[in-house]
């Protein structure tokens, strides 16, 4: 990277003085009677003829034009300053054989480059092509380009900024080495909306560069179309974008890379920390086996929508490229894949950061053989000491297709949401011993929420030194849940599910005995493998104080000792949906039990009286303290549900909505009353009433008739 920044400040000095050059003795006429005239200008009817460039951009006035007319050579700068005016390259070719400084040079100068013939070019066999010292520069045609190890294009000085537009045309680089760049933005502004910007050397658009006295200077590249290519197939380190100082935006279009090193370099650790990458939309692409969509060296990259791909052994995006130096990633949208069965995010170093709040994390499209698939690795598993300490990676949101697996030197892996589905572990880490290069010592894994899921074998498998925490509504399912071998996993919430696998018992790691890999029996919960068969330190503690933990053959299993490996005080317990006796793992002492339900606590009595005109009945004879139970009313024909009364101790009521209560710390009594639809009179006794005012009717009547009767005799 030295050896980098020293070949910027040689370029970039070379252009710290754009000189004056002599006035030539031929001036411009307003014919071209010899026809030796190489360049037209044109100011709105007027046509002036020019045998050099350099008479010509004297001679243009604002708003004119320069036409080449034939194909020319100059043999030192053509410069142009302050104007606006269109240089028209109309199919020609401008050959710039300069010793090492710029074949054209604009100082403050609004120009539009474009070619309306075909094939024009702007090209230089030793220097740049084009220098944008101040000013602007708008590309719409014409290729402008170099096989030297300078830039095609450069926009800005280390002392002066400038502006570039490209909405066509080609900037290009065609120089086989390990130097120059097709686009060199030292001081300033560009704006890719079209085009093609190519080089088959090491960097295809450097943004910023070295500035006066070993600093740096800012560059800003947007990226709204056209295509930004790397094709240097030698070297190691290629890269169609490195950001040195500044902010790169891709908005649309393409940034790829046939090359092996990155297709784009947020930072370098001898440059600044504020260095910024943005994708939203477009792609960028590595094809390279050995090549990486982005590396954030130094800086931060954000992926807010677009693709980041890749198709090699390497992984799509690596955030961070040494241990001194601070790099972060934050994905909110958009997809980043690995077509290969290979990380697509990779966060190795103490100082690395992953924040994924969103989008797509994928890998294995052109390799669904493997079961060993991780989409995300925190920690460095290579080498220990360089990876230092603290690599942290955090999922808020998004769907990861594979697992996330942890190495090195405390690695912290935070899930608060989000969904991950692996074949294999949806998180994992290493349980060599420690000491060993590829070891996972004293991980921090918290998992507060989101779905993680393996389809062929344990979600979670924990060989490694550390502490996993499951809380909140997370959900975790396997054909395993958890397997534990080393460290401490405390479940505080959520729901750990297991289902059988048609396999039968799986091998889960690298444990051995007699030669043969440990198979575990699938559809259990949580298994702790402290057998001492296995190789490994056999340290591991579950502790459970709440959530629930459901296995079709089995909640929990204990290989080692059943008193100390598991320590229960709360939770549900299931299996086949059925109540999973716990009550080996509860402690000694207190007075914790499991209710019918399989939830571990204080477990008190629920009593239901008998009702008339109606049934009530709960699914189970008792609850602890604190559980949710449901009360199930059935009323006779004709009748409704008038009072349900829970109550316990000496007479307190329990606040009952909508059928459900919560257990209270005590044996309850259920309560229920009915009484009449006033709606439906087809009872016995509405019947009963009914014929008691039919009687009392009939009678009145009938006395009345006998005093009506009476009185007509008198």
């Amino acid at each position: 990277m030295k050896k980098f920044k020293l070949f910027l400040m040689m370029v970039f000095a070379l252009f710290l003085t754009v000189t004056s050059v002599n006035a030539e003795e031929l001036q411009c006429t307003a014919e071209n009677s010899d026809s030796q005239a190489k360049y037209s200008i044109t100011v709105g009817s007027s046509t002036k003829y020019c045998k050099t460039l350099t008479n010509a951009f004297k001679e243009v006035d604002d708003k004119g034009t320069v036409k080449m007319l034939k194909e020319d050579t100059i043999s030192s700068m053509a410069r142009a300053d302050k104007k606006a005016f269109t240089f028209d390259l109309n199919g020609q070719t401008l050959n710039a054989n300069v010793n090492g400084g710029a074949g054209v040079a604009f100082v403050g100068c609004d120009v539009t480059i474009k070619d309306s013939g075909s094939n024009g070019k702007i090209t230089s066999s030793n220097g740049a092509a084009v220098l944008v010292a101040t000013g602007k520069l708008t590309l719409k045609g014409g290729t402008i380009e170099v096989g030297n190890a300078y830039s095609a294009l450069q926009i800005g000085q280390a002392s002066s900024s400038a502006t570039f537009v490209m909405d066509g045309g080609t900037v290009k680089n065609s120089h086989n080495n390990d130097s120059g760049f097709a686009l060199n933005i030292a001081q300033g502004e560009a704006t890719v909306n079209d085009g093609s910007i190519t080089a088959n050397t090491s960097n295809t658009v450097a943004v910023g560069g070295a500035g006066k006295d070993g600093g740096f200077v800012k560059g800003t590249l947007t990226v709204k179309g056209g295509t930004i290519e790397n094709t240097h197939t030698s070297g190691e380190s290629n890269k169609a974008i490195i950001i040195v100082d500044g902010e790169t935006t891709v908005k649309g279009g393409t940034v790829t890379s046939s090359a092996p090193g990155e297709t784009v370099q947020v930072g370098q650790p001898s440059g600044p920390d504020t260095v910024k990458f943005t994708i939203e939309s477009g792609k960028v692409v590595n094809t390279n086996a050995s090549g990486l969509g982005i590396l954030v060296a130094r800086g931060e990259a954000i992926v807010n929508g677009g693709a980041v791909t890749s198709d090699g052994t390497s992984a799509t995006i690596q955030v961070g490229n040494s241990k001194e130096y601070a790099a972060k990633l934050t994905i909110k949208d958009g997809t980043v894949e690995n077509k290969k069965n290979v990380p697509a995010v990779f966060v190795p170093y103490g100082k690395s950061e992953a924040n994924i709040d969103g989008g797509i994390i994928k890998i294995n499209e052109n390799d669904d053989t493997s079961k060993n698939d991780v989409a995300i690795i925190v920690g460095h598993n290579k080498d220990s000491d360089q990876a230092g300490e603290g690599a942290k990676v955090t999922i808020t949101k998004g769907t990861v297709t594979g697992g996330v697996a942890l190495f090195g030197k405390q690695p912290t892996l935070d899930i608060q949401g989000g969904d991950i589905t692996a074949k294999s572990f949806a998180v994992s880490g290493n349980g060599s011993p420690e000491g060993s290069k590829n070891a996972t010592i004293n991980s921090k894994i918290t998992i507060s929420g989101g779905n993680l899921t393996s389809t062929e074998s344990a979600a979670i498998y924990h060989p490694q030194n550390g502490d996993l925490d499951i809380s909140g509504d997370a959900t975790i399912t396997g054909k395993i849940g958890i397997v534990a071998r080393q460290g401490n996993v405390n479940v505080t919430g959520g729901k750990i599910k297991a289902t059988v696998s048609s396999e039968g018992d799986l091998r889960v790691g690298d444990a051995k005995e007699n030669g043969e890999y440990v198979k575990l029996p699938s559809g259990t919960g949580i298994i702790v493998d402290n057998s001492e068969k296995d190789g490994y330190p056999n340290k591991s503690k579950v502790t459970v104080t709440n959530g629930v933990v459901d296995g079709e053959e089995s909640s929990i299993l204990s290989y080692g000792d059943d008193t100390t490996d598991f320590s229960v005080a709360g939770g549900t317990f299931l299996s086949a949906g059925e109540k999973d006796d716990v009550t080996i793992y509860l402690p000694k002492e207190g007075n914790l039990e499991q209710s019918e339900s399989g939830k571990v606590g204080t477990v008190y009595k629920i009593t239901v009286n008998k009702a008339k005109n109606g049934k009530v009945s709960t699914e189970y004879s008792n609850a602890v303290k604190g559980e949710e139970v449901t009360v199930k009313t059935t009323a006779d024909k004709g009748y409704e549900l008038d009072k349900l009364v829970v109550t316990y101790g000496n007479g307190k009521t329990v606040k009952v909505t909508k059928g459900k209560f919560l257990m209270p710390e005590g044996n309850v009594t259920i309560t229920a009353t009915f009484k009449v639809t006033a709606e439906n009179p087809d009872t016995f006794d509405n019947i009963m009433t009914y014929v008691s005012l039919a009687t009392v009717s009939t009678m009145a009547i009938v006395c009345a008739a006998l005093y009506l009767k009476k009185k007509a005799y008198n």
